[in-house]
């Protein structure tokens, strides 16, 4: 991953105001479905010695979905879609990060409507930012922690 600065290892969690998921969905064979879902919570995991081996682990409250369209998010809540009532959270647990053109892949467990598949998701790291002397991984897979990042 980053090459210039050692990262620092340990648990890191998801900064919640500055993270959110971003879906795009072929609708109709017409155009792209674009929605946010704002409310993500999660950990990562960093191993310093071998960034590979890291792992996360997030939830999505699946009643944030916005799409700028109020009708549309309530029926994306409703049961044919998200069924918020009865599935109020997405989850996603990764534990292989594999390099690729580009960027890296994350693989693991993503878990939907009570269904869970292996999912593959691709992501960007842009390296670390040291804030007061301490070395954080700049963007995905981890946002930076302000708990611990300024503890």
């Amino acid at each position: 991953m980053a090459d210039d600065l050692p990262l620092r290892g340990g648990t890191w969690k998801i900064d919640a105001l500055h993270s959110q998921i971003i879906v795009s969905v072929w609708h109709f064979n017409v155009a792209n479905l674009r929605a946010k879902l704002p409310r993500v919570t999660g950990t990562l995991e960093l191993d310093p010695e071998n960034p590979f081996r890291s792992s996360f682990a997030v939830e999505i409250e699946t009643a944030s979905i916005t799409t700028g369209h109020p009708r549309q998010e309530e029926f994306m809540r409703s049961e044919p879609w998200l069924d918020t009532e009865h599935f109020p959270l997405v989850t996603f647990k990764g534990s292989e990060i594999t390099p690729r053109e580009g960027g890296y892949t994350v693989a693991g467990e993503l878990a939907l409507k009570g269904v869970t598949r292996r999912v593959e998701i691709p992501f960007a790291f842009h390296g670390v930012v040291a804030i007061r002397g301490v070395c954080v991984p700049a963007s995905p897979p981890s946002s930076r922690s302000t708990a611990e990042t300024l503890a």
